[in-house]
């Protein structure tokens, strides 16, 4: 929900159960130490709560109640592992697939999502741990390399969620690429060991499901190329689109108060703003998240010659927001308009 409504209602204090947890973020991060020097590690290794994941979840601004859905979700699929509910008569694969186009912040939110469950779970689990699996560095250009990475990857996510006590969690971004190389392979277009290398990794998944205490998530930019056997295993199919215009204005609102908090824009009141912030979530219709936190960077940045150490007037900023998210509107229709020649040429 909008941080700013939830702020604004009132609750009488039997109305709301009160749960404080106190924790240590870590600060260690591991990678396959498989690949060579000229190759991407299989995957990464995080303990949770991470000191790298510190605020995602809250700077996270989407559709309404969309995160605590996820959230309650989490809880609910964890609770029927450890009730032992049986499978077979109640399907809970732990799995989530989030599509949408790049930029809306799915990775983002799958990292926010383990952090956040990390920390409620902290009673029933000793530890918790996310392993991101790099999908692309699974396909090494020699095969029978790329078969032990995706043996060695999968092995240590079991080896990790032996211990019950271990609260595992396994990210695998932009998921489509498997069923992308196997259709090539099937194709003809790929040597005929691709397929047994995509199968490996999609018959891995399948064989994470047995363990109850794996948390699968999973990201897509290209929801029409991942396998539908794939897509029917996941418990829930969540588009992440580009932030409506709510969302958008206090995406930049809150943008706007850090740079206030760090002096760079002088003393900024969103109600006293309120027009200018408006027009400004208006011109940005359709930006993505990750763009909408990129836009003051690219505006200070064309400002920072009248910049001398003293605070820029808010007012000038976000006018002059307005002027670079248009700049911005303009560049991204010629990248569209290339990009669909090439895909015309590509198919004469």
């Amino acid at each position: 929900m909008d941080p700013e409504k939830i702020v604004a209602q009132e609750l009488m204090f039997w109305q709301v159960a009160l749960y404080i947890h106190t924790y240590v973020l870590k600060d260690d991060i591991q990678t396959d130490d498989y690949s060579d020097d000229d190759e991407v590690a299989g995957f990464s290794l995080w303990t949770l709560p991470s000191k790298n994941f510190r605020g995602i979840w809250e700077s996270l601004i989407l559709e309404q109640d969309l995160k605590n859905h996820l959230a309650r979700y989490c809880l609910a699929a964890l609770l029927f592992s450890k009730m032992d509910v049986d499978s077979n008569l109640v399907s809970c694969n732990r799995l989530i697939l989030l599509h949408g186009p790049p930029g809306t912040g799915k990775t983002s939110l799958c990292k926010g999502l383990s952090q956040k469950m990390a920390i409620q779970l902290q009673d029933e689990y000793a530890r918790a741990l996310l392993f991101e699996v790099h999908t692309q560095a699974l396909f090494s250009k020699f095969f029978s390399e790329s078969a032990k990475l995706v043996g060695k990857t999968f092995s240590r996510i079991k080896s990790c969620a032996a211990d019950k006590a271990t609260l595992v969690f396994v990210l695998i971004d932009e998921v489509e690429s498997l069923t992308s190389s196997r259709e090539a392979a099937l194709s003809g277009s790929e040597p005929s060991d691709a397929v047994r290398v995509v199968n490996a990794v999609l018959t891995q998944v399948d064989a994470l499901r047995r363990f109850p205490n794996i948390f699968m998530m999973t990201t897509s930019n290209m929801t029409g190329a991942i396998d539908a056997a794939f897509v029917d295993r996941a418990d829930i199919k969540q588009f992440i689109g580009p932030p409506p215009k709510p969302a958008r204005r206090s995406i930049l609102s809150s943008a706007v108060k850090e740079l206030a908090r760090a002096q760079i824009v002088d003393t900024f009141c969103p109600e006293k703003e309120a027009q200018e912030l408006d027009r400004l979530a208006e011109v940005t219709d359709g930006f993505s998240g990750r763009l909408l936190r990129k836009l003051p960077f690219l505006t200070f940045s064309k400002l920072a010659s009248t910049y001398d150490k003293q605070p820029l007037p808010s007012s000038e900023f976000l006018s002059e927001m307005v002027g670079v998210a248009g700049t911005e509107r303009i560049v991204r229709g010629e990248l569209a308009s290339a990009e669909e020649k090439l895909r015309d040429n590509r198919g004469r």
